[in-house]
């Protein structure tokens, strides 16, 4: 018998980078930079910046560009 457990991959690494994405996001839309301008500005891709929006895991360096680029 096995046991199924709901996605992981749904859920926030924690509170606080939930959080951190958040404003993040909110930063973003609030400068109308779609998530390809802010990728394309830190040379990364708009998959990656919508991970960091999400809560999921991440490098600090990333995250810090990231949060440089929506200001």
């Amino acid at each position: 018998m096995s046991t199924r457990f709901p996605l992981a991959a749904a859920q926030p690494v924690c509170e606080t980078g939930s959080m951190i994405g958040t404003v993040i996001r909110t930063a973003r839309v609030a400068r109308r930079l779609s998530l390809r301008a802010v990728a394309d500005a830190v040379g990364t891709s708009p998959q990656n910046v919508s991970r960091i929006e999400l809560g999921k895991p991440t490098t600090t360096t990333l995250l810090e560009q990231v949060a440089a680029a929506v200001g």
